[in-house]
């Protein structure tokens, strides 16, 4: 019988991205805010691991974080840590849950034709980002930004 996980099983930003993904299935899965909210938590903070495992590549990761995506997902993981983004220069931004009925909630035009909940960013610069869209986009980058490492990492040896 394997042993039983322990806490401290996740120490490398794979593991954090592993855990992600998981995350995102549980989305997929149930769109809960309990899952939303880890798999932003989660996506934002494999950042730590990076820094911790590979300093070298800071400045690196400082440019990966400032795609858009990434800062979306910053966004999400801060409000919904903080609930109110307080810094000077940092845009609060919103995020709804769309029903998709005729309730008046969802945007004239915008309701999709299976229902179910839908739920949304609106950035402070008026985007709609989609959040599942989102969670699917900043797996990609990381998985990239990680397998280039790897991949960098196996070329050193």
């Amino acid at each position: 019988m394997p042993a039983a996980p322990s806490f401290f099983d996740l120490a490398t930003p794979r593991d954090m991205l592993e855990k992600a993904k998981r995350e995102l299935v549980r989305i997929e899965g149930e769109m809960h805010i309990d899952n939303v909210y880890n798999f932003y938590v989660t996506a934002y903070h494999i950042q730590d691991y990076v820094r911790k495992a590979d300093p070298s590549r800071i400045a690196e990761l400082e440019r990966f974080l400032a795609q858009q995506d990434l800062k979306d997902c910053r966004d999400l993981c801060d409000k919904g840590k903080h609930l109110k983004l307080t810094k000077k220069g940092r845009p609060d931004p919103q995020a709804i849950v769309y029903d998709n009925v005729l309730s008046g909630n969802t945007p004239l035009g915008s309701m999709k034709f299976d229902g179910g909940l839908e739920w949304v960013l609106i950035t402070a610069d008026g985007r709609y980002v989609d959040v599942i869209s989102l969670a699917l986009s900043i797996i990609n980058h990381w998985d990239k930004f990680l397998s280039l490492d790897e991949k960098n990492a196996g070329e050193k040896e």
